[in-house]
């Protein structure tokens, strides 16, 4: 639309200037006589006037330059003058009359030469001033002959012109006819393609309107199925995070109450020496294991202030009362056992006792006390007898009853033996049968 406005309006454009060029053209067209002025040689007249012309700007010149002279040559006759009257009044000495005397001939000279400089310059002034007005006399004879012929070439002019200007007006009447015509059909155009304009805002207002209610619609449904989309994920990383736990066995202990046993973290017992004595657990040993019990208690407390959902926060909670049940109950576990483990080493001491009694008195250098296992058989040695691993021993019923050889263990945990060799298959080693140490 806009399109058929901008081709329209440059056509009537270009109208107008092929109208205006035209009447220029028309213009330069008009018949002036100019053999009327055939009898008028214009380039002598214009050089004669331009001599004329030079003739008088010289003579001006040539009378200024005289009366600028006469002025100078006037000035320093009165210049010297004045300096000789200003000598005569400060000299000293002269009477007034004598003064008043040469004071009057020093002006009487001044006047005698001013008129002779006026005398000499002004003969020479008044023959430039005539040429001045020679040359001013042929200037305006020139002007006046050029006027009369310009009068007569006036009226021819004149009616050129109105002849040209009635030309000119018929040409102007025509084209301002065709540019209102032209006027009109571009107003009905105009007005047609509003028409058309406003008809096409119209649909496409419509158009405009009927997309944006689709694409809205497709919005509110893309953002349903967003949001729909959103929630499934959520609830899928939640049971991927915060599983369901389905199986029986699992469903039988997250039913059970563990409340019930504990309610509260046990109480953890203090080191028993007894371990150490007996080279169970040191104490290094023991303080490692209860940090890592009090640790394991910290992630899970930690873990619990989460808040996960379904089975794993139930799952949490079992957890942590049965690490409570656990740790009470290898409390009570190894504290009693330590209990028996004390009890049984005072008994062995008491043994060790009547056995170290029974070597002091016997001179024995030990006994068998269990020779149940051959490769690990429990003797006994005098404590003052320095026994080492691989040391030979020789087991003896009667001083003269020789049984068989054994080689001796020394480790933490005390003195074993392993059987070496019997003498008599028949006759095994027995029970506090003598022992002989050999001492290499």
């Amino acid at each position: 639309m806009w399109l058929s406005v901008l081709l329209f309006t440059t056509i009537f454009i270009a109208m107008s200037v092929v109208l205006t060029l035209y009447i220029q053209a028309e213009a330069k067209r008009v018949p002036v006589g100019i053999a009327d002025f055939a009898d008028i040689n214009l380039k002598d007249v214009l050089d004669k006037a331009k001599r004329y012309e030079n003739e008088k700007n010289m003579a001006l010149r040539k009378l200024e330059d005289l009366k600028a002279k006469m002025e100078r040559e006037i000035e320093d006759a009165r210049t010297s003058a004045d300096r000789e009257i200003a000598l005569i009044n400060n000299t000293e000495g002269l009477s007034a009359a004598e003064k008043n005397r040469r004071l009057a001939l020093i002006r009487q000279r001044r006047e005698n030469s001013i008129g002779e400089i006026q005398d000499r310059y002004n003969e020479q002034i008044e023959q430039t001033e005539r040429e001045i007005e020679a040359a001013q006399e042929k200037i305006d004879e020139y002007d006046t002959r050029l006027l009369e012929k310009a009068r007569e070439q006036e009226e021819i002019l004149n009616n050129q012109r109105m002849k040209f200007e009635l030309e000119i007006q018929e040409t102007v009447n025509y084209y301002e006819g065709r540019i209102a015509e032209l006027e009109n059909q571009m107003n009905e155009e105009i007005n047609s393609l509003k028409t058309y304009h406003d008809s096409f805002v119209r649909q496409l207002r419509a158009n405009h309107a009927n997309e944006i209610a689709r694409l809205k619609e497709t919005h509110k449904n893309e953002i349903a199925a967003l949001k729909e989309s959103h929630k499934n994920e959520i609830e899928r990383l939640i049971l991927l995070y915060n599983p369901i736990f389905d199986s029986p066995a699992i469903k039988r202990i997250l039913a059970q109450n563990a409340g019930e046993e504990i309610t509260e973290p046990p109480s953890l017992n203090e080191y028993h020496t007894v371990l150490q004595r007996e080279n169970i657990l040191n104490s290094e040993e023991f303080e490692r294991l209860r940090s890592y019990t009090l640790d394991s208690e910290a992630i899970l407390e930690r873990l619990q202030q989460i808040p996960f959902k379904n089975s794993v926060s139930p799952a949490l909670e079992q957890l942590r009362l049965r690490s409570w049940f656990i740790v009470r109950e290898y409390e009570k576990l190894w504290a009693e056992m330590a209990n028996v483990i004390e009890d049984k080493s005072m008994t062995i001491n008491q043994f060790e006792h009547s056995l170290n009694s029974l070597v002091k008195k016997s001179r024995e250098n030990g006994y068998i006390l269990d020779p149940r296992k051959p490769d690990n058989i429990i003797v006994y040695i005098d404590r003052n007898l320095v026994v080492k691993t691989d040391d030979l021993g020789y087991v003896f019923r009667k001083d003269d009853d020789f049984i068989g050889t054994i080689e001796f263990n020394v480790s933490e945990k005390g003195i074993t033996a392993s059987l070496i060799a019997l003498r008599d298959e028949n006759r095994p080693i027995e029970p506090f049968d003598k022992i002989l140490v050999q001492v290499k």
